[in-house]
């Protein structure tokens, strides 16, 4: 209940006012009508924060129905809009805006000299779109641009990882691709046992399998479906199946 509620969102609010830079928005929002919830929590956050200040709400252009603005937020109506009725106050922290700190590019792209693995995936990569930070290896989505200020934990299509001069493709590759994309796979029938021992993370030998190409990095194919990548030399796999995905 609100009781129990209020309490824990001016906690949250608090931490948040910490970390809004002078000049930046906050926008509290939440699904009730608890007036505790709402209101009382925007007046407290006034009454303990001097350089906060609410900004009035309004909805221009667009239909009103359902809106009911006050001086201290807003009220969305569940009678009138979809969902369950919500509360809206928007908050402005005073100040001078902090010039933003210039940061320097992580990663770099329009690269040249590409990994020998993808001089054998059947697909037709533009150039422009790799991207690498550190020793990992992204396809970024078309249109994309890295943000020099932002963190990225994942930016597009995770390729591998480079370590010590030597390309290890991802499982996320292995899984985009199809199985005729590859020039070098190894094709199971769907009720082999082997496609078992492979997802155990077993070495398995490829003997009566359909096998494409040649030594070096091979796909693992379950008929039509790509299961991931493994180090293949004559008829023997060295296993590369994702570890975290392994049956256990």
């Amino acid at each position: 209940g609100p009781y129990f509620y209020a309490p824990l969102q001016r906690r949250i609010l608090a931490e948040a006012v910490k970390m809004l830079a002078p000049g930046g928005y906050l926008l509290y929002s939440t699904c009730t009508f608890s007036r505790m919830e709402d209101e009382e929590n925007a007046l407290w956050l006034l009454r303990e924060h001097e350089d906060m200040e609410v900004v009035p709400l309004s909805v221009s252009g667009r239909d009103t129905t359902g809106f009911v603005f006050t001086e201290i937020g807003a009220r969305l109506l569940p009678h009138c809009l979809r969902g369950e009725g919500h509360y809206l106050c928007l908050f402005h922290k005073k100040g001078e805006p902090v010039a933003p700190k210039t940061t320097e590019v992580r990663g770099r792209r329009n690269i040249k000299d590409l990994p020998d693995i993808f001089k054998d995936i059947q697909y037709t990569f533009e150039p422009e779109r790799f991207y690498q930070n550190g020793g990992s290896w992204y396809y970024l989505p078309e249109g994309c641009d890295v943000t020099p200020s932002l963190r990225y934990l994942r930016t597009g299509l995770y390729l591998g990882e480079e370590k010590k001069g030597r390309f290890e493709p991802s499982q996320s590759l292995a899984m985009w691709m199809k199985p005729e994309q590859f020039a070098n796979r190894v094709m199971f029938d769907m009720d082999d046992e082997r496609i078992i021992r492979y997802l155990k993370g077993e070495t398995i030998d490829a003997s009566g399998a359909s096998c494409v190409g040649g030594d070096g990095w091979c796909l693992v194919c379950m008929g039509d479906f790509s299961l991931g990548f493994a180090k293949r030399k004559g008829t023997q796999l060295k296993n590369k199946y994702h570890t975290g995905w392994r049956w256990q």
